[in-house]
């Protein structure tokens, strides 16, 4: 999130706030709040396609559970039981584990995967 960042972030929006010109946003990702966010920061959300090139958090959960590994998305289900119809994606991970690259397919929740920004050309 913001200029220059790598990833788009998943977040839910939970407050906004209008000034005289722009509105300011407060996010809540994962457990961390995000607060006065900048419009042009803020897009809806879109699933995103089979064969997205992403990043992973495939950590614990945990206070220290951040671990992101490349992953591409292979397909999406919709849990229209759960928070409003949160989005469970199965992707493809790669992890090196010692000096072998370990495939595995998971299933990450929507707040787990990140896609690369669509502005980054070259990665």
């Amino acid at each position: 999130s913001g200029p220059g960042a790598s990833f788009a972030t998943p977040a839910t929006v939970t407050g906004v706030t209008r000034g005289s010109r722009t509105y300011e946003y407060n996010l809540l990702h994962g457990q961390s709040n995000l607060k006065d966010v900048e419009m042009q920061f803020v897009h809806p959300y879109r699933v995103y396609d089979v064969g997205t090139e992403a990043s992973c958090n495939v950590g614990k959960l945990s206070r220290n559970g951040v671990v992101m590994v490349p992953c591409t998305v292979l397909s999406n289900v919709e849990e229209s039981s759960k928070r409003g119809g949160e989005i469970v994606y199965r992707v493809l991970t790669k992890k090196l584990e010692g000096v072998e690259e370990v495939e595995r397919v998971l299933f990450l929740p929507m707040m787990r995967v990140q896609r690369y920004h669509e502005k980054l050309v070259d990665r």
